[in-house]
């Protein structure tokens, strides 16, 4: 199968299509505008064209696109879908007018008959003398009253009625049984083409996403790009639906086209690896003004090991981020082979680039599935042996699951170091020609360090290598080491050549030297390195966190999930009261409803009475009657007029207040939830994001407007059923025996609608986790290739929904057309009946015009209701899911004022018999009978092999889960009584992945106590203490400047520094602090060690590390294995043991 340089396959997509077809394409156009006005300007011209492009965008307004242009994705099979649909739509529109054709012939048929006797030569007092006493034969009334009397001798002969008509009621038999057949043709051929092409459309759209360069997401935010895959395409959907049916009667063009392009590149037998900057000079595209590299020229000799080494923030992630093609230099040449990068295949490029990244990502998947994201075609043995060689097979068996385990949310459901190995097998197992390891060791323990660094020596061996390190101890063996700074190599050479030196280099590695212990190196203590079954890290706050597919699971010991079902008052009731501050609103337009209901029937009496008048013999009293009942017909549009505005604008208001009400609570109850609710695969950030975009705004299927157009239905139906009834009894109980079958259709039509609402919410949920998940890693996605694989998976997870509206659009099309030729046979019974009852003499043709036309108004109103039952089931079915949500009780509610408030708080802590599993895997345990006492005013260090319990003992401290046994007491208070805010906010937390939010810098470090209001003065002396005032203020917009959806503009260090800054601007009473300077560079290391150390003077400090030179002045260190601790004292103390902590130290030597 032919695939384009980006590796997409080219089957899906039509060969016309261009990327020029997308430029006029916006997606915030009147015709698919989001209902929010908080929704990103991003527009799908951004996202379909070129670079150069996307500049010229952000500056010059965006054109609106015609309506045709929405139809854009057509294939032929679409267009023909759509033709048939038009054809069919056209001919249902002709169904209308030809009933009224026929409805004239039996109005003639009537008129006739009854004007014939105002022609007639007869002599109304001699045919008078043979009626009975009291009956006076007149033109008007002779129909009526001439049966009454004896004329049989006179030779009056009257038209067959009954049978003219009775002719007039096939043709409408005939044409309700056309009727249901071009009207499911319309609808269920329309939505075919839609649901056909809106799969296309998200497909696409997440394919262009994916292969756009890395520098396209520094300045679009990656959050409001996954909601184009939902609220947007949706709205693109009710625009090409089967909604726009009814307006193909007048409108019959289309457009198709879906084309990829497929731009060539070079694709070479053998790649080398020689790597050549030359004179390069690069300044990322949202930060202009800020030289990153100033002339940047070195070699990678293929078959070597080449270190860059520098300050955070010198350029070094840079270069591996030119090498991939995610930027192109703004002068100088990147080269690999002696030919540039940007003329390689960008897809078989990057396919011999394996890269470990400081920040490792896992996708929500199992532990094999994201080994083999490395290689595809890698088989079980590769797997385990790549895993094998990043000291990583042996925790992977241990767990219930082995490689089969599910690692969630961003590998949430392991800890760093865990992840961390995996990401090494995921880049080992694909043998690649050039190896980028950026802090690939940074997040391991020291003895799990040295075992993988072996492997990754190894690994190195005949390939091109370079490494990014803080950490020098690891880059001694490199063949070449460069010293960066501002851009530009300072030093460059061996270990030993630049150690004999004396220079940049050398004063680094002294600055990284931990006090020499006497004695040998020991034996590896497979005891020391074994790790626990689980462990798991979770990230505090992730903007744009993704998914696991719901019908995985988490594992099978997953017992603890919530199956919450709402089983309150009904939804749209409880709607409804959440709608009371809008209620004078709703009042008045329930009034307008009404009124306006009322108007429709009165058009039909009128209508009757104009008809009625031809009948009348004398030409100066039609003329009176006619015009009267014209200016009747224009006040009553004016009525109309009235009370159609103020139904749409009252309820208008009313709907938007709840859904901006909706959704304000709901993100309300979403933050106050316990961690463990977010543990759950069915409440992933990539479904709760979906449901806050999209089910506040579905509500109002069965609010706002709706209402309206119910209640204006239900008062038609009303007025329309009593007028009817006191002119006609007997016609309208003919007609009322056709309303069972408009019921039950209406009833199928609601209830196999919110069968498929359901199935297609939880199915769409499960393709917008893929897409969310891939976009917000999006280099990770681009280092690995995998634009292929979570496009195939995308579109595989949309095959449900998209079979689901398949169904339904046949469904509701044989239900929509049945609906309303129902119409037909009730008007085709209602003449043939009515004709007889005028031949009897029990009634007039007015009154079987008033009571068809009070019956065909109901009618119409009763298929505009059945009409919305789609939006209505899906309104119930939301309503049911946010209610639901905000009944859930969390165990730990975040936002509770509960609990008591210490006025004298010291800081001491103890951890008393501690046992603690997560909920989702209630089998695994990871405390186990854990005790520590922690005094006041004193540093702790955590230390331990990777997964044995450390960054648990944190969150259980933060009140993120409750142990399943023992006490966690602070100054001899159970913690389950203090007041969770207040004890967070004694709390400053600095986490091993920084994870900062899409703002500036100055609210970012603010962001760490929003109790108050913080100047700038304050900002400026926390940045200072974390070492990263200087860098700030060299910045063009200082501390305005934007740091970028996670701090993507910022490098690791810079982003820890500012992560430090955030947790010392509240001036906390405990220091919680999990590797929190493995990001820096050396030199940064110590001098936010020793900002980091001041800060502790007063405080209760807890430290997780893995470099033990930062934790060597700790008051006490504790050593962890399998959930407890086997060793504890001070540094010195350990180091004199010589057992656990001595082996550490003795791997880091």
């Amino acid at each position: 199968m032919e695939k384009t340089s980006n590796g997409l396959h080219n089957h899906q997509v039509h060969p016309h299509f261009q990327n020029e077809d997308f430029d006029a394409i916006e997606l915030n156009s009147p015709a698919i505008e989001s209902p929010t006005k908080t929704s990103s300007s991003v527009k799908m011209k951004d996202i379909f064209t070129k670079s150069d492009e996307d500049k010229k965008a952000d500056k010059e307004p965006q054109q609106l696109v015609g309506y045709l242009s929405l139809f854009r994705f057509a294939n032929v099979m679409d267009v023909l879908y759509m033709i048939i649909g038009s054809i069919a739509a056209l001919a249902h529109g002709a169904a209308f007018p030809l009933m009224l054709l026929v409805f004239g012939n039996i109005t003639d048929i009537f008129t006739d008959q009854a004007a014939g006797p105002c022609n007639a030569p007869w002599n109304y007092t001699i045919l008078t003398s043979f009626c009975p006493d009291g009956v006076v034969l007149t033109p008007e009334n002779f129909i009526t009253e001439y049966k009454k009397c004896n004329l049989s001798g006179f030779n009056i002969t009257m038209p067959d009625i009954l049978g003219t008509i009775r002719q007039q009621s096939i043709y409408l038999t005939i044409m309700g049984c056309g009727t249901i057949v071009v009207g499911y043709l319309q609808v269920a051929f329309w939505s075919v083409a839609c649901e056909r092409q809106t799969r296309l459309i998200r497909q696409t759209l997440l394919r262009s996403i994916l292969t756009k360069e890395i520098s396209y997401f520094d300045t679009h935010k990656t959050g409001q790009l996954s909601t184009r895959l939902t609220e947007d395409v949706n709205k693109l959907h009710d625009g090409i639906g089967d909604k726009v049916g009814s307006a193909l009667q007048f409108f019959a063009g289309f457009l198709a086209g879906l084309i990829l392009g497929n731009p060539d590149g070079i694709q070479k037998a053998n790649l080398i690896g020689d790597i050549k900057f030359s004179n390069v000079n690069f300044v990322y595209p949202s930060r202009p003004d800020v030289p990153v590299h100033n002339g940047l020229t070195f070699t990678a000799d293929h078959g070597h090991t080449t270190a860059l080494v520098g300050t955070s923030g010198c350029g070094k992630s840079t270069c591996m981020q030119l090498l991939q093609r995610f930027y192109n230099p703004i002068s100088g040449l990147v080269a690999i082979d002696g030919t540039p990068v940007d003329q390689y295949n960008l897809r078989w490029l990057r396919q011999h680039i394996g890269i470990v990244s400081q920040e490792p990502i896992l996708f929500q998947t199992t532990i094999k599935e994201n080994i083999r994201f490395g290689n595809m075609e890698a088989t079980k043995e590769q797997i385990e042996q790549a895993a094998q060689m990043a000291n990583a097979h042996d925790f992977i068996m241990q767990l219930p699951e082995k490689y089969d385990t599910l690692v969630g949310e961003r590998g949430a459901q392991l800890s760093g170091g865990q992840k961390q190995r995996i990401a090494i097998a995921r880049a080992l197992v694909r043998d690649p020609r050039i190896l980028l390891l950026d802090e690939a060791t940074s997040a391991l323990d020291t003895e799990s360090e040295r075992v993988v660094q072996d492997a990754l020596d190894r690994a190195s061996k005949g390939r091109t290598t370079i490494v990014i390190a803080h950490r020098l101890s690891t880059i001694i063996n490199a063949s070449k080491i460069i010293v960066i700074n501002k851009g530009s190599v300072v030093e460059e050479g061996s270990h030993q050549a630049l150690m004999d030196a004396k220079g940049v280099y050398y004063g680094l590695v002294q600055a990284q030297n931990l006090r020499n212990v006497d004695g040998k190196e020991v034996e590896e203590d497979a005891d020391l390195t074994e790790p626990p079954p689980y462990d798991r890290t979770r990230t505090l706050s992730n903007q744009h966190q993704t998914s696991v597919d719901e019908k995985d699971g988490l594992t099978n010991d997953d017992e603890s999930s919530e199956k919450m079902e709402y089983s309150g008052p009904a939804p749209f009731v409880a709607m409804l009261k959440m709608n009371r501050p809008e209620l004078i609103y709703i009042i008045f337009g329930c009034i307008s409803c009404i009124c306006n209901g009322g108007v429709q029937p009165a058009f039909g009496v009128i209508l009757s009475k104009i008809i009625a008048v031809f009948q009348v013999c004398d030409q100066n009293e039609q003329e009176k009657q006619v015009l009267m009942y014209i200016l009747l017909f224009i006040g009553l549009g004016v009525l109309m007029l009235i009370t159609n505005f103020f139904q749409s604008f009252l309820f208008a208001i009313s709907g938007e207040s709840l859904t901006q009400r909706l959704r304000s609570k709901i993100f309300r109850v979403l933050l106050q939830q316990d961690v463990a609710y977010f543990d759950l695969p069915e409440n992933n950030t990539g479904a709760l994001c979906t449901r806050l975009a999209t089910e506040a705004s579905a509500v109002q299927g069965a609010t706002g407007i709706r209402i309206g157009t119910m209640l204006q239905n239900i008062s038609n139906l009303g007025v329309g059923m009593i007028l009817a009834f006191i002119y006609g009894w007997s016609l309208t109980l003919l007609m009322l025996a056709f309303i069972p079958f408009m019921i039950i259709a209406g009833f199928l039509q609601t209830y196999l609608m919110t069968g498929f609402a359901n199935s297609d919410k939880k199915a769409l949920e499960n393709a917008g986790k893929t897409a969310v998940e891939a976009i917000s890693n999006i280099r990770t996605v681009a280092q690995l290739t995998k634009e292929q694989y979570f496009d195939d998976e995308y579109c595989r997870l949309l095959e449900v929904p998209y079979k689901n509206s398949i169904k339904r659009a046949h469904v509701f099309g044989i239900l929509f057309s049945f609906t309303d030729a129902i119409m037909f046979f009730a008007q085709a019974a209602l003449f043939t009946f009515g004709a007889w009852r005028v031949e009897q003499g029990a009634m007039t043709f007015e009154n079987i015009m008033l009571v068809m036309n009070c019956i065909l108004f109901g009618a119409m109103a009763v298929g505009q209701t059945a009409s919305m039952s789609p939006d209505y089931s899906k309104a119930i079915s939301a309503s049911k899911n946010i209610l639901t949500l905000f009944l859930r009780q969390p165990e730990i509610n975040n936002s509770s004022n509960e609990g008591k408030v210490l006025d004298n708080f010291d800081g001491h802590i103890k951890l008393q018999n501690i046992e603690f599993c997560y909920p989702n895997r209630p089998k695994v345990q990871v405390l186990k009978d854990f005790n520590l006492t922690i005094k006041p005013n004193k540093q702790i260090a955590l230390v331990g092999a990777s997964g044995c319990g450390k960054s648990t003992i944190i969150q259980l401290l933060e009140h993120f889960y409750n142990p399943k046994s023992g006490q966690i007491l602070i100054d001899k208070n159970d913690l389950l009584t203090l007041n969770l805010q207040w004890w967070r906010s004694q709390i400053g937390f600095v986490s091993q992945e920084p994870i900062l939010f899409d703002a500036s810098i100055r609210e970012n470090i603010a962001y760490g106590d929003t109790s108050r209001t913080i100047s700038l003065g304050e900002i400026q002396e926390a940045a200072k203490n974390a070492n990263i005032h200087q860098f700030i203020v060299s910045l063009p917009d200082q501390y305005d400047t934007n740091v970028g959806s996670k701090g993507t503009q910022l490098s690791g260090g810079e982003k820890q520094r500012i992560a430090i800054a955030r947790a010392l601007i509240r001036n906390p009473k405990i220091l919680l602090l999990d590797e929190a300077t493995s990001a820096l560079d050396t030199e940064s290391e110590r001098v936010v060690q020793e900002a980091l150390d001041q800060a502790s003077k007063g405080r209760t400090t807890i430290v997780i590390a893995h470099r033990l030179s930062t934790i060597q002045n700790s008051d006490l260190i504790c050593v962890l294995r399998r959930g407890k601790i086997v060793e504890s004292g001070g540094h010195d103390e350990l180091l004199a043991r010589k057992e656990y902590y001595y082996r550490l130290a003795q791997a880091k030597k």
